[in-house]
């Protein structure tokens, strides 16, 4: 690495943001473990480019920004960190039903079914004709193998919304 002497520090100052202090790329690994003037090297098909560490700066996120990254994650398939973001969205509002049927379908998709089933009933305390809840219920009863359980959640989601693809499939 060439001495702090010969970095170019003229050029700007970029923010960049690791979600979570969780490394998802080798960038955010990399940075992560960077000291404040540390320079590091990033090598990118465009050539080696020196970087230093100015500082770190928390940002505290709103409820509908810990929402959206949720959101973002669930789309990456990264079923955990968007469980995680949703949860923490829950802990700064009161309406917490969509944040329920969220988490819902990250129990789903990491084979959490009784956590999904619980998600989904606390949504239909306050919502019992949410199609949502009642069609990730069912799906978690299947997961679980108890078909007849899946059965009741399900025909009321169809009775709803009897053209629900997603009912009709299960």
């Amino acid at each position: 690495f060439p001495p702090p002497s010969v970095v170019d520090r003229s050029g700007p100052v970029v923010e960049y943001a690791v979600d979570d202090d969780v490394a998802t790329t080798d960038v955010d690994a990399g940075i992560l473990c960077m000291r404040r003037g540390e320079i590091a090297r990033i090598v990118t098909p465009a050539g080696d480019h020196f970087v230093e560490l100015v500082g770190f700066t928390r940002k505290d996120l709103t409820a509908d920004e810990r929402r959206r990254s949720g959101n973002d994650a669930f789309k990456r398939r990264d079923f955990a960190r968007a469980l995680r973001r949703y949860q923490e969205a829950m802990n700064l509002v009161d309406d917490r039903a969509a944040l329920y049927a969220n988490t819902a379908a990250c129990h789903l998709e990491l084979g959490d079914f009784r956590s999904a089933i619980e998600a989904c009933d606390t949504v239909l305390v306050g919502d019992p004709d949410n199609v949502q809840a009642l069609r990730r219920k069912a799906k978690a009863h299947v997961g679980l193998g108890e078909l007849s359980e899946a059965l009741i959640p399900l025909k009321r989601c169809l009775e709803l919304d009897p053209v629900n693809v997603h009912a009709q499939k299960q």
